[in-house]
C-alpha cells in the first residue's frame, strides 16, 4: 500500500513538472480547456470569450484572442499530464476543486498572487469577494526554494457547490401528529442535529418500510458531520511536519453521532428498528433511489438533484439547512476552478481572463441564465430564483461551507479512510479505533510522502 502512495505522488510531481516546457500555446492567444456541458458551453463563448476581447482591448490598446476547446471531464488529470509530457498544456484548465492541489504541488500551474496583474498583498486578499470555501479550495501551501513551506493561491473558481437537508414535506404532513408529539414541528425540517434525531425517528414506520433518514458513507459525505463539530483533518506538529487530525475529540464525537444514527435501536408499534435506512450499505437502497420513491423522508444532496427530484411522485422537495452542531451548520464543497498553466506565454491576460470570469457583472449573467450558485456572495441577491427557489438555501449554505483537505491526492484520502468509516458504522470498530486507524493510515501512505519533500 506504501508503494501506491510513493508512486501517487511520484506522478503528481515528475509528470506535471514537464509543464514548465514550452506550451503548447501562443503569445497573444489564450487557450482555454473547458469541460461544461453543451448549454453552459454556449453560453460561456457568448459571454467570456468577444466581450472579453473586447474589454482588454480597451484596457490595454492591444489585441488578445480567446480559444475555447472543449474536454472531457472524466480521466481530465492524466489528459493534462500527457500535455506537459509533449508540451501541448492550455493557457487555463478548468479541474475539479480537488486536482488544485495536485497541480499545485506538481509545480503544473501559476501561483496567481506572484503575477503582476494580482497587484502585490497576500494571497488570501481577494477572498471577502468570493465565495470564501470556493475560494478556499485555490489556497494550497507548498514548498519553496528555500525549503519553507508557504501558502499561495493557485486558481479561482468558476463553479461551486455543496450540500444541503433534502426532506419530504409530504411524509412530514403525514406524520405530523408523530412529529409534534416528539416536540417536532412538520412545517420545518430540523435545525439541530438533536432535533434531527426526533425527527427521524417520528418519521421510521418500519411497517410501510419507511425511514427518517438515508446516508452515505464516503469521507466527503461525512465532513459535513466533521465540520458541523469544528473538527479539523491534517496540521502542522511542533517540528512543522504534518499529521492527520482526524482522531482528535471533536472528529470523534461527529463521526461518533453519525454511527449513532444508524445502531441507534428503538421500537415503533412493537417492532425494532432504525431510524437511518442504511444505505450506505453495498446493495442497499441508495439514499437518492429511496428518496425519490417515498421511501426515506430524509436525506444529504446536492443542487445537482433538484431537477431530478422536483416534480417526482410522492415527493413535496423541502430544502433546508444541514442541522447544525456544536459549530454550527457547515458542509464540504465540490465544484471547479480555473488555473493558468507555468508554461503559459500568457500569464497576465490568463489571470486577467480569470477575474474577468468570476467578476459579479458575469457572474450575474452566468448564474443567472443557467440557474447555479455563483462564486460571487454579493451575486446572490441579484438572481431571479423564481424557477429554482431552492437555491436560496444553498446560498445560504455555501457561506458556511468549508473547503476539502488541501492535500494532493485527494481519492487516495477516500481509498483509504472510507473503509475505516464502514467499519465504525458497522460496529466492527468503535469509532475511535476506525477514526485511529484511518489517521494512521493516512498520515503513513500520503503525509510521510509529503514531509520528504
Amino acid at each position: 500500500m506504501r508503494t501506491q502512495a510513493v508512486v501517487l505522488l511520484g506522478c503528481i510531481i515528475l509528470c506535471l513538472t514537464g509543464c514548465q516546457r514550452a506550451s503548447g500555446t501562443r503569445p497573444g492567444v489564450v487557450t482555454i480547456w473547458e469541460s461544461y456541458n453543451n448549454e453552459e458551453h454556449r453560453l460561456f463563448d457568448q459571454l467570456a470569450r468577444k466581450p472579453f476581447e473586447e474589454w482588454y482591448q480597451a484596457k490595454h490598446g492591444k489585441s488578445i484572442e480567446v480559444k475555447v476547446d472543449r474536454v472531457p471531464f472524466g480521466g481530465l488529470l492524466p489528459k493534462l499530464k500527457m500535455a506537459c509530457q509533449t508540451s501541448t498544456t492550455p493557457d487555463i484548465c478548468r479541474v475539479d476543486v480537488a486536482q488544485v492541489v495536485q497541480l499545485a504541488f506538481g509545480k503544473a500551474v501559476v501561483p496567481l498572487d506572484e503575477l503582476e496583474a494580482y497587484g502585490g498583498g497576500a494571497p488570501d486578499k481577494l477572498r471577502d469577494e468570493y465565495v470564501a470555501a470556493a475560494f478556499d479550495s485555490n489556497l494550497v501551501e507548498v514548498k519553496q526554494a528555500d525549503g519553507k513551506w508557504a501558502v499561495h493561491l493557485f486558481g479561482l473558481p468558476d463553479s461551486t457547490n455543496c450540500l444541503c437537508l433534502f426532506y419530504n414535506k409530504r411524509l412530514f404532513r403525514e406524520n405530523a401528529g408523530r412529529l409534534k408529539a416528539a416536540d417536532c414541528d412538520p412545517g420545518r425540517a430540523p435545525v439541530t442535529w438533536q432535533e434531527f434525531v426526533r425527527y427521524a425517528r417520528a418519521l421510521t414506520l418500519p411497517g410501510k418500510k419507511q425511514y427518517g433518514f438515508a446516508m452515505d458513507n464516503s469521507l466527503w459525505w461525512t465532513l459535513p458531520f466533521f465540520n458541523s463539530w469544528g473538527a479539523s483533518f491534517v496540521d502542522r506538529d511542533p517540528g512543522g511536519k504534518l499529521v492527520c487530525t482526524l482522531a482528535g475529540q471533536r472528529a470523534l464525537e461527529a463521526f461518533s453521532f453519525k454511527v449513532g444514527l444508524y445502531q441507534d435501536r428503538f421500537s415503533v408499534d412493537g417492532v425494532e428498528t432504525r431510524a437511518e435506512a442504511g444505505a450506505w450499505i453495498p446493495g442497499a437502497v441508495s439514499p437518492l433511489q429511496g428518496f425519490a420513491n417515498g421511501s426515506y423522508a430524509m436525506i444529504l444532496s446536492g443542487p445537482w438533484n433538484l431537477d431530478n427530484l422536483r416534480g417526482t411522485d410522492g415527493v413535496d422537495l423541502g430544502v433546508s439547512m444541514i442541522p447544525a452542531g456544536p459549530e454550527g451548520s457547515s458542509s464540504t464543497t465540490g465544484g471547479t476552478n480555473m488555473v493558468v498553466f507555468k508554461a503559459s506565454p500568457n500569464k497576465e491576460a490568463s489571470y486577467q481572463f480569470l477575474r474577468f470570469i468570476t467578476s459579479a457583472g458575469f457572474q450575474k449573467k452566468w448564474a443567472g441564465a443557467l440557474g447555479k450558485i455563483p462564486v460571487r456572495p454579493d451575486v446572490m441577491d441579484k438572481i431571479d430564483l423564481t424557477e429554482k427557489p431552492e437555491l436560496t438555501v444553498f446560498y445560504q449554505q455555501m457561506l458556511n461551507a468549508k473547503a476539502r483537505p488541501p492535500i494532493p491526492g485527494y481519492d487516495r484520502l477516500e481509498e483509504l479512510v472510507n473503509p475505516e468509516l464502514e467499519l465504525g458504522l458497522k460496529g466492527q470498530k468503535s469509532p475511535e479505533e476506525a477514526l485511529r486507524s484511518a489517521a494512521s493510515s493516512v498520515e503513513e501512505q500520503v503525509l510521510s510522502r509529503i514531509n520528504e519533500l
